[in-house]
């Protein structure tokens, strides 16, 4: 479970990351020292809040699709045999980390390329906080939980780092009046992901995927309706989020002329 994790960070967060800190830099370094109001400034973080819904958004799906799908994707990738021990259910409460890992790695990255000396001097004492109620968490989860404690104790270090960063971006945003920001998905796109996940579930039970006995049809049949969920959802979020469509056609856009050079 956890090197699935750990491929999802390497191919995916990973260069997500390093491709936005530099960005940030970047635009850091065009920008005059500090001045968070400058136009500029306010490109970037509407550039970072776009991103960020659509990091939030693949974690909505990661913890609401990932406990329906666990137990197919590990009988896949490593046989029936995991499937049928614990391994399914740690993935699930795995998919919490992923979520996480993936709010705070991109916030994470903006606070360290744009944030003063100070700020990032009140960060560093606030992640040494952080790391001690980690290893507490993790002895006290580990105790009556077991393997679940300690990755619901490394989620929750993720998160609080995740916070702070956020409490960072609204403040800095709010300070100049920068009201174009927005960090959260839109209520229906919300929605979707809920009730698509839901539905998912209710096939699942009703296909019995779950049972020993189930079919490759059912199987087939329950991929296919999380397949058509999944759409639904990045439909949702295509008609809900323009900024999300604006830089898709931006994204294709310079991939097409990349091609053509």
């Amino acid at each position: 479970v956890s090197n699935l994790g750990s491929l999802v960070a390497r191919i995916f967060f990973a260069p997500l990351e390093e491709a936005a800190f530099a960005h940030f830099s970047r635009d850091k370094a065009a920008a005059a020292p500090h001045d968070a109001a400058s136009p500029a400034a306010r490109a970037t973080r509407r550039s970072l809040g776009a991103l960020l819904r659509a990091v939030a958004l693949f974690a909505a799906l990661a913890v609401s699709y990932g406990p329906t799908y666990g137990r197919l994707l590990v009988r896949l990738l490593y046989g029936t045999t995991w499937a049928d021990g614990p391994a399914p259910a740690l993935f699930s409460t795995y998919c919490v980390a992923i979520a996480a890992m993936a709010l705070n790695g991109l916030a994470e990255a903006y606070v360290q390329a744009t944030a003063s000396r100070a700020q990032l001097a009140r960060f560093s004492m606030l992640s040494i906080v952080f790391t001690a109620v980690y290893v507490l968490a993790s002895i006290a989860g580990a105790r009556t939980l077991g393997t679940h404690g300690i990755v619901l104790a490394n989620s929750l270090n993720l998160g609080l780092r995740a916070a702070v960063c956020l409490a960072h971006i609204r403040r800095e945003a709010t300070a100049v009046g920068d009201t174009d920001v927005r960090l959260s998905l839109h209520r229906l796109v919300l929605a979707t992901v809920v009730a698509s996940a839901l539905g998912a579930r209710a096939a699942g039970e009703l296909l019995g995927v779950w049972r020993s006995t189930a079919t490759l049809r059912a199987h087939v049949a329950h991929v296919l309706v999380g397949i058509l969920g999944v759409a639904t959802v990045a439909l949702s979020a295509l008609w809900c989020e323009p900024d999300l469509r604006a830089y898709l056609r931006s994204f294709i856009s310079r991939k097409s002329q990349s091609k053509v050079d």
